[in-house]
């Protein structure tokens, strides 16, 4: 196992907090104004009113056209809690889900979080047996000052084995275990072993080229096949990212404008 712990002794088994993805595209005849407005009343109760929901954010895709939201909650509890804080009708005026990536434990999929992950059509990513960093949080500020998001889907390249990979993961997550900024590198798999959801969370561009300097890249490139990355931060970070984030072929999610809820 990587450096793994919880942010919270409140969890009852210390285990890692479950994480939730998704992208949404703005529905004809609605506003980015009011697609952020519907996000940010969300937010600003969640933080009010549940513990357990350690942030939701949101960026958008340079044209304005899609937002990728990223949240992180204790318990599937804390995850339910929340939608009643969301007012579904003004959302599904501006919104149109699109794509959800979740991010747990096996057992985690059950009872009424499990069916909402069927019913929504979710991707499953099971973090069993994998490992990686989770590092207790300091209190964070709302975006644009946040720390930043980038989330992976991968698959093996050919010829290497799943446990290859996870091999790479592993040195991957030691390493960034050694960066003081880096809080967040979780792996985890779909049911079928073919595909890998790769969470980070760190606080600064030099956390992340500092972590790059210590990564076997050739071995990376090796074993893994980048099908997906996008990345969640503010404009000043995406400009002290350099070229990195285009050679990377990242999808960039800007929080400038938005409202956020931080508090892990």
């Amino acid at each position: 196992m990587g450096n793994l712990c919880s942010m919270d002794a409140s969890v009852p088994d210390r285990r890692t907090p479950m994480v939730l993805c998704m992208t949404e595209n703005l529905n004809p005849g609605a506003t980015k104004t009011d697609a952020i407005a519907v996000e940010g009343k969300k937010c600003k109760a969640i933080g009010e009113n549940i513990k357990g929901f350690r942030r939701t954010t949101s960026g958008w895709s340079e044209d304005g056209k899609k937002v990728f939201v990223f949240e992180v909650f204790d318990t599937a509890e804390a995850m339910l809690q929340g939608m009643q804080y969301v007012d579904m009708p003004e959302l599904q005026r501006c919104l149109s889900f699109d794509t959800f990536w979740c991010q747990c434990a096996q057992d985690q999929f059950v009872g009424e979080w499990g069916d909402m992950v069927k019913n929504f059509g979710m991707n499953a990513f099971s973090i069993d047996g994998v490992g990686g960093l989770d590092t207790d949080l300091t209190p964070l500020l709302d975006p644009p000052s946040g720390p930043m998001v980038c989330v992976a889907i991968q698959s093996p390249n050919p010829g290497i084995t799943q446990k290859e990979m996870m091999a790479v993961h592993k040195k991957n997550s030691d390493a960034a275990a050694t960066c003081a900024g880096y809080k967040r590198q979780m792996g985890s798999w779909n049911a079928e072993g073919t595909k890998c959801l790769i969470v980070e969370i760190f606080d600064k561009p030099e956390t992340y080229f500092e972590w790059v300097g210590k990564v076997e890249m050739p071995e990376v490139m090796r074993c893994i096949k980048m099908e997906k990355v996008m990345l969640q931060c503010s404009s000043a970070q995406l400009k002290a990212f350099g070229d990195m984030p285009k050679n990377f072929g990242m999808e960039i999610f800007l929080t400038d404008g938005t409202t956020g809820h931080n508090s892990m």
